[in-house]
This record gives C-alpha cells, structure tokens and sequence, in this order.
C-alpha cells in the first residue's frame, strides 16, 4: 500500500532490491546497469542472426565487455569531473579507500557515460576486436550506429533507477501543502538538497517538530531525516504515520525520470531500430538523399 498526499503520490521505494546492512545490498541502480548490458548483448546477437552486422557471437561477447567497461569509467569519471572534483582527493581508513571507487555512495553522469561509450568504439575499431584481418574490419561509424540503438535500454532502465532512488528531480507542479494533479509526485529526497523547496515559518515549525518527534538524542538534522526516509519506506503502521506527517512539508514534481526513460528509451530506440530496417548503410542520415 502506497501513501496517497492530496493528489500526488509520496515516492516511498527503497533503492535496494535486497539490503543486508547499511550500504551493503543489492540495489536497483546497479542491477538497472546490468539489465542493460544483457539486454545490449542479446540485441548484437539478434542483429547478427538478421544479417544485420556481420560481428559473430564471439567478438559480440568481447566487445561488449569494453563497451562495459566505458560506460563505468566514463560516467564515474565524467560525474567526479562535472560534479563532485574533490572525490579525486578523498581517502578513507575503509575500503575502497579512494573516493573514485566509492560507487556504492552513488555518483554517474549520462554525458560521461556516453563519452565512455564513444572511446570504447573507437578502442574495439583500433584494436582489431571487430575482426583480426585489418581489411575486414567493421568501419567506425557501423559500430557506433550499433552502439547508439543498443545503449537504448540502458537508458531506459537507468532512468527508471533514478526514479526508485528519488534523484534528478522535476521541476515543481505544486507547493508544500497545495493541492496537486494524480499524476505527480512528492519525493522527500527534495529536503536538504540543492532543490529543497522554500516553506513559509509555519511549515518550518511544523519540519522542526517531525524531526524533533523522531530524533535520536544529538543525531543531526540530516541523520534524523535519513531515519525517517527508511521508516516511510517500510511500510508498516509506524511508516505510513511518518508518511503523513512529512507529506505536507514536501512540493509536488513532475516525474521527469519517466518521462527521459520513455524518450531516451522507448521512443529514441525505436526510432533507431526503425532506422535499421530502412537504411543498413554506416553512419547514414534517416532521410534519403
């Protein structure tokens, strides 16, 4: 059972899919990663049984593996350049003790992502992975057309990961505490980030008084909130209570991850598959000429 605020949904889902303490557990974002690499390699094989590319199964497998390997170390690498600098200086006394490693505390850039992906192409096209007789090797832009129509899955569900994690927030549709369309969204994540919402005085007062209602002796703000997060997540009585009495203070958003996961997914892939079956040249345009 869900907890319904006014019109909107308050987002209640746990990011892990199994959790056995702590960070430790399997999450969505990372089995979203996962999903869409098999998914990226069953449609290489796919395109290959159509007589579409001429990769065989082997060089699928082996290409696939460094397609993997760019999308991790581009959008790791692109969120840390982007976003987070200081990570590239962070140590800590517990494994994995340098803060590029640390993927279990989140932290993946799309952009850096598709970067990753690019250089992986252009390594598999140099490096002969594609074929070992130079002459016959797959052209560049062949690859990187592939590549374009099968990384749309991954899109998809990574999209649909940012959602269950309540990150990459929409923009606001209605204020804390003003009615809102069935179809958006509360997401508690919004409060002490970067897009909390302004609430008036007595909203304030009324924030001081849930965290003050579940604080734990000298535990921060920050700390008490977390806690509240895992007890809406539960989904016992005690859960829906807290769900309650937080929604209130939290705006209404747009679910914009669902909407990239269906544009970036959905429909971006089945262009391109479309795209496929009309035109099976190397880097060609979707028009004729």
């Amino acid at each position: 059972m869900h907890a319904l605020t006014l019109a909107a949904w308050l987002h209640d889902l746990n990011p892990f899919i199994i959790q056995f303490s702590g960070n430790l557990g399997l999450r969505w974002y990372g089995t979203s990663y996962a999903a869409g690499f098999v998914v990226a390699y069953l449609l290489l094989r796919w395109l290959h049984r159509r007589g579409v590319t001429p990769m065989d199964p082997q060089r699928i497998a082996d290409s696939m593996l460094v397609l993997c390997m760019g999308v991790v170390a581009g959008g790791r690498l692109g969120y840390i350049l982007f976003y987070d600098p200081p990570l590239l200086w962070t140590f800590t006394s517990n494994a994995p003790w340098w803060g590029p490693l640390m993927l279990a505390n989140g932290g993946m850039s799309s952009h850096g992502g598709m970067l990753g992906v690019l250089a992986a192409c252009w390594w598999i096209w140099r490096s002969g992975i594609n074929h070992t007789d130079p002459a016959q090797r797959l052209p560049l832009l062949h690859l990187m057309d592939l590549t374009a129509l099968v990384c749309t899955p991954g899109l998809f569900f990574g999209r649909i990961a940012n959602f269950i994690n309540g990150e990459l927030l929409g923009d606001i549709v209605a204020p804390p505490g003003k009615d809102a369309p069935w179809w958006a969204v509360k997401f508690p994540q919004e409060r002490f980030s970067d897009m909390e919402p302004t609430l008036s005085a007595a909203q304030e007062q009324q924030f001081v008084q849930v965290l003050d209602t579940y604080r734990i002796g000298t535990e921060s703000d920050v700390g008490t909130w977390d806690r509240i997060l895992e007890l809406i997540r539960s989904h016992t009585p005690a859960g829906h209570e807290a769900a309650a009495k937080v929604a209130p203070l939290i705006s209404a958003r747009h679910p914009s991850q669902l909407y990239q996961a269906a544009a970036e997914g959905l429909v971006l892939g089945l262009i391109l598959l479309l795209a496929w079956y009309r035109r099976q040249g190397k880097g060609r345009p979707l028009v004729s000429e």
